[in-house]
């Protein structure tokens, strides 16, 4: 079994709306990533694009086939709350949490917009899995901002895992460590709008769910405290 991080890109094609070559895609920012970490990378990195529940179904079965220890997910596409471009958000999450009883999935991104509305979804399709946060937007994030946002989130929580392990038994260090990724934000920077095109402060706009390993832990949403963490840390 590879013992390092498989990082799992599920990607639709976002359309002329957002690149007239219709040809915008996250996968080179996470290259960059993973280029930045050189040899000492944590993770290897996969990327899938996607069309509908079936072709989904299909790069999910053929990704988390792969032999790796732990697994994170990162989902891109259009969304509106409860509906991803080309499926039902309840398909996407019923079909990772069937590979997330089986294997260990640590983390999921949902690059889309609005998905983080439906924080009750997000909280039941972690139940009794191996994930331990979901992470999801309540506003129609800004592509650039939003996919950049991503990845500093994704860099942070790979390197504080890798630094200690405990860390994933612990609702407050997870949330601790989102604040880390957002602490050069300020809560009241927009990187999107909500239903109305209103302007929609950082603070307002992110869902947190997190499931720390161990018996008896829930999934709760906690975003929240990721903001009462950054000031934290701003007075230290």
């Amino acid at each position: 079994m590879n013992t390092k991080t498989a990082v799992l890109i599920l990607e639709r094609p976002w359309g002329e709306y957002i690149s007239h070559n219709n040809r915008a895609s996250v996968l080179p920012f996470f290259q960059g990533l993973q280029q930045l970490q050189g040899e000492k990378s944590q993770f290897d990195l996969y990327h899938r694009h996607f069309y509908e529940a079936k072709s989904f179904k299909a790069a999910l079965n053929e990704l988390m086939a792969l032999n790796y220890e732990e697994f994170y997910i990162y989902l891109a596409c259009h969304g509106n709350n409860r509906s991803l471009e080309g499926m039902h958000l309840t398909t996407a999450l019923e079909e990772i949490n069937e590979h997330a009883t089986k294997k260990n999935i640590i983390g999921v991104i949902f690059g889309a917009c609005l998905v983080g509305n439906s924080t009750s979804h997000l909280e039941v399709y972690s139940e009794s899995t191996s994930i331990v946060w979901k992470f999801a937007y309540k506003c129609s994030v800004n592509w650039l901002e939003g996919t950049l946002l991503d990845i500093k989130i994704l860099n942070q929580l790979l390197n504080d895992t890798a630094n200690d392990r405990s860390l994933l038994d612990s609702r407050g260090e997870i949330t601790a460590s989102f604040a880390k990724a957002l602490s050069t934000y300020s809560k009241q920077s927009v990187i999107g709008v909500d239903k109305k095109y209103q302007s929609l402060p950082l603070n307002e706009s992110l869902s947190l769910v997190v499931q720390p390993k161990g018996r008896g832990n829930r999934a709760k949403e906690c975003s929240e405290l990721i903001f009462e963490a950054t000031e934290t840390e701003a007075y230290m």
